[in-house]
């Protein structure tokens, strides 16, 4: 049986192979907008199914990156106390986010309405203030989110829909170097519309 020793040289020696490949910003460049693309069609077309889903990664997204920041803050000289803390905190947020159900939508809404309605200031409105355009897009976020506790099933569609069409649109016209800004809009909206019609087909017989 391999000793620690030599199953840390080895993975070392893993990692440092794949350096060179992490090293082409076009080739990670390129996967990292494939799997955002991916996601993003799962959002616009099957949002309300896999909300769940959604939910939990947000959740573990959030407590890795909490667990990352407040355990490097005492532990500097210790990666693996970072990254097991940042796994831990991780699980953890990613668990309770598929219990609380009610409060992780609330915030999940929150989140990709704010995201949504900021990018669609910045690029409507270039004369407004960026913390100005944070401000707004948070506080329709948080009325987005209190609404979708009452209207859940039909917010959440339309959220999903429209923020994952977005992103698809976004990144298809980055691949494409597309820029023809009433082409975009168009686009979006199009496939927002399409998106929000095929959940409600999908999900009628849902509670």
């Amino acid at each position: 049986m391999e000793s620690m020793d030599e199953l840390i040289s080895q993975a070392a020696d893993f990692i440092s192979s794949l350096l060179p490949f992490l090293n082409n910003i076009n080739i990670v460049g390129l996967i990292l907008s494939f799997v955002s693309l991916v996601l993003s069609v799962l959002l616009c077309f099957w949002g309300y199914r896999l909300f769940t889903c959604f939910t939990a990664g947000i959740g573990f997204v959030t407590g890795a990156f909490l667990g990352f920041l407040l355990s490097g803050h005492y532990f500097t000289d210790e990666l693996w106390i970072i990254l097991l803390s940042a796994l831990i905190l991780g699980l953890i947020l990613g668990f309770l986010a598929t219990r609380l159900i009610l409060l992780s939508t609330f915030f999940v809404v929150l989140i990709l309405v704010s995201v949504f309605s900021c990018g669609l200031l910045v690029s409507f409105v270039p004369s407004l203030s960026n913390v100005m355009a944070g401000i707004i897009s948070l506080i329709l976020g948080i009325v987005a989110g209190v609404i979708c506790i009452k209207l859940q099933k039909p917010i959440i569609i339309f959220v999903t829909a429209f923020c994952g069409a977005l992103g698809t649109v976004q990144i298809l016209f980055q691949l494409l170097k597309f820029e023809q800004i009433t082409i975009f809009y168009g686009a979006f909206l199009s496939l927002a519309m399409i998106g929000s019609i095929v959940q409600f087909l999908s999900t009628r017989r849902d509670a």
